[in-house]
């Protein structure tokens, strides 16, 4: 109170020494009009203040008296973003060849195909959360709608008569919502002061469904490219106490490789394959690391 009481001396003193002929008094005057002072400088700025403001924490502690707080636990941004992050690619084979199986092939028959494709995982916002079905959150003096392709960012967690409940904040408001861990909504709605603490006034939060849930929420998206022919192989037969191999390329290019008989292991393209038993009818074999 001593404050205030300052403030209107100064205050009563500045309105006594306004010159008469001024067409304006004190913090009336605007700045092109009358004398220009510290004070009514700092009355402008005081008129611009956030607490003229419907959401900020001072007028909403005027109109809610009587509210309760409680001390809210932060979540980590670095935890609420683990989820997130850069793409991420993966090549991913169009058939599967399972590694030491032994396997045959006949005369101008493919032993092995390779095609690919590629699959990319974007990933989204991190944590977040959403109602389960369409939704109208009625407030004391205004009703919010969410879907579920509303994300909700969780804000940290509060404890109230023994619970833990997630702090929610609502799209479009200054409000949060308070959830438990099977995804209820809490009946009641307040805001986080700026002291970390959760304000709840005694008005109780209404739902329209009743029976509306939170559920995880995710926006990553997993796209796929169209497959890519890389090689093949193919068994052409034994010449001259030799294996033919003939093998294809991307561009549709073919060439014949010839392998020495008591040749065991051959690679080709990275890819290992170990002959077990050859004839000119057909070769058997299997993939190896």
């Amino acid at each position: 109170m001593k404050k205030i009481f300052i403030s209107v001396l100064t205050l009563l003193v500045f309105f006594k020494t306004i010159p008469a002929k001024s067409n304006c008094i004190g913090i009336d005057c605007p700045p092109d009009v009358g004398p220009i002072t510290k004070l009514q400088y700092k009355w402008e700025d005081f008129k611009r203040k956030d607490i003229w403001k419907p959401d900020n924490e001072k007028y909403w502690l005027h109109k809610f008296r009587g509210y309760q707080k409680y001390p809210v636990t932060f979540y980590s941004e670095d935890d609420l973003l683990a989820a997130a992050g850069e793409d991420n690619v993966r090549t991913v084979a169009v058939h599967d060849y399972k590694k030491y199986t032994p396997v045959y092939a006949h005369k101008g028959q493919i032993m092995y195909d390779s095609t690919t494709y590629q699959i990319t995982y974007r990933r989204g916002s991190g944590e977040r959360y959403a109602v389960d079905r369409d939704t109208i959150v009625y407030l004391s003096t205004d009703s919010i709608k969410i879907g579920p392709k509303d994300p909700l960012k969780p804000i940290g967690e509060v404890r109230i008569n023994g619970e833990y409940l997630m702090l929610l904040e609502l799209p479009r408001s200054s409000y949060v919502l308070a959830v438990d861990d099977h995804g209820n909504i809490a009946p009641m709605f307040g805001q986080v002061s700026n002291r970390g603490e959760y304000l709840v006034g005694h008005n109780s939060i209404h739902i329209k469904p009743a029976n509306a849930l939170i559920k995880s929420y995710s926006d990553s998206v997993e796209t796929a490219s169209k497959p890519v022919f890389n090689f093949s192989v193919t068994y052409g037969g034994v010449e001259n106490k030799e294996i033919a191999l003939i093998i294809k390329d991307g561009s549709g290019e073919e060439q014949t490789r010839m392998v020495p008989m008591w040749k065991k292991m051959i690679t080709i393209n990275g890819t290992k394959i170990q002959i077990i038993y050859v004839c000119p009818e057909y070769i058997e074999y299997q993939l190896v690391d």
